[in-house]
């Protein structure tokens, strides 16, 4: 009796949830995002949802690498933590399976960043919001399943997350990110 109350639980759910998922779209995938000299890395997941022309999508990253620069015994390491946003898309197909799309918003990020001079090491990290816009494209190649490239600048002021006066400082720089992702679309 209880198998049949969950299954039909479950039926229920489904029936309910497809409609909310029609024109709806999520992805996971890699971004490389460049702040300075430095290079660091987030797995990125978006979810989407169209209507025709336009369109709104959330997305959440997770750094996965982080990046060094310094001199003699100065080293600076900056990592991504987090960042989350909020976007309005504009897209147009240009084929079937081929869109273009470009997409504005407001998103905020987790940065930390590491300072050693041997024998002492400084830690110092920064969230900050702001406006971000990009361009992208995707290709479902069955209509359903495809890649997403895209590419963000976030404007944001990096100001606490400063490098010794011997390596170059992230303070004022912008990220610029570009990202590689698997898409589906819910239809």
């Amino acid at each position: 009796m209880k198998t049949i109350i969950i299954l039909a639980a479950a039926a229920a759910i489904g029936a309910i949830a497809a409609p909310a998922f029609a024109d709806s779209n999520a992805s996971l995938g890699y971004s490389p995002a460049s702040v300075g000299p430095y290079n660091v890395g987030a797995v990125t997941g978006r979810f989407g949802r169209d209507s025709g022309f336009w369109g709104i999508e959330g997305e959440g990253s997770l750094g996965v690498g982080d990046d060094s620069h310094g001199v003699g015994t100065s080293q600076t390491t900056v990592k991504l933590k987090s960042e989350f946003g909020a976007f309005g898309t504009v897209q147009a197909d240009v084929s079937d399976t081929f869109q273009v799309m470009g997409r504005a918003g407001y998103a905020t990020a987790d940065f930390s960043s590491r300072t050693a001079t041997l024998p002492t090491a400084t830690r110092t990290s920064d969230s900050e919001s702001g406006l971000a816009y990009g361009v992208g494209a995707s290709w479902l190649f069955d209509g359903m399943n495809g890649v997403r490239l895209d590419y963000t600048r976030y404007n944001l002021d990096l100001g606490r997350i400063r490098a010794t006066s011997t390596t170059t400082a992230v303070a004022g720089e912008n990220p610029d990110v570009w990202s590689l992702s698997f898409v589906h679309r819910f239809k």
